[in-house]
């Protein structure tokens, strides 16, 4: 109770370190959650911009993310918004632990719906959550980057998230992550995603396009190089006449 009530920084900190630390164990997981932990933290968020803090309010949250018996729970009392919103504060260190969040949410999620626990469009769609792994997929951040792969491709995973995937654009990452990722295993589910319907005509669309892009560059650079070398024999020209 002391993070609802304090106005004392050291005792939030204090606090949001020892529910932090707490939800790091499966254990205590559920014993946050019915203590009403989760709203606390999701409130807190709009209570202080201090940015240790946040990063271990986000840090809680993700830790609670990754128990898919919580999903539901933590979507009703505002954790996904309140994880979006820190994901707005530009700091790097609570930006990794918001994406951390979301990986483990979208892989919690995905599992449900493998063991036919669940059905439907992702939670996460519904909260804006894709725009902004899209929007950020080209941070400057290994760990965060490999975090925001995991989710995208989790949440690609789910057919009744195609139409959002489509519409927003979002098959481009889907594409880059087949291609560029560092891990092996993310690099083959996109892959797979990608050979599926509706994606796979996306897919070749992207593959497609992104290849007449290269081809123009090519084509503008030659350019680029014939007009200078033009421009280097003209002017040795000149320069001949002048000192003759």
């Amino acid at each position: 109770m002391h993070l609802q009530s304090s106005q004392n920084s050291k005792i939030q900190k204090a606090a949001s370190c020892a529910i932090a630390n707490l939800a790091m164990d499966e254990k205590n997981q559920d014993l946050i959650m019915n203590k009403g932990g989760a709203k606390l933290l999701a409130k807190m968020v709009t209570k202080t911009d201090d940015p240790q803090i946040l990063r271990m309010v986000a840090g809680a949250l993700a830790n609670l993310c990754g128990n898919d018996r919580l999903l539901e729970q933590l979507k009703e009392e505002g954790c996904i918004k309140a994880l979006l919103t820190m994901a707005q504060s530009g700091n790097l260190s609570i930006i990794a632990q918001v994406a951390r969040g979301m990986a483990n949410f979208a892989n919690c999620e995905i599992h449900e719906i493998n063991q036919g626990r669940r059905k439907g469009r992702s939670r996460l769609m519904e909260e804006g959550i894709l725009e902004w792994l899209t929007s950020n997929s080209h941070i400057d951040s290994a760990s965060i980057q490999n975090n925001i792969d995991l989710a995208l491709c989790r949440l690609a995973q789910n057919e009744e998230n195609d139409n959002d995937f489509i519409s927003t654009g979002s098959m481009a990452e889907i594409v880059r992550i087949s291609v560029e990722s560092s891990r092996d295993d993310l690099r083959s589910i996109t892959r797979l995603i990608l050979e599926s319907s509706p994606y796979r005509n996306q897919g070749e669309k992207l593959r497609l396009s992104q290849n007449t892009s290269d081809r123009r560059l090519c084509v503008v650079a030659f350019y680029l190089i014939l007009f200078s070398f033009s421009l280097l024999t003209i002017m040795n020209g000149f320069l001949d006449v002048s000192i003759s």
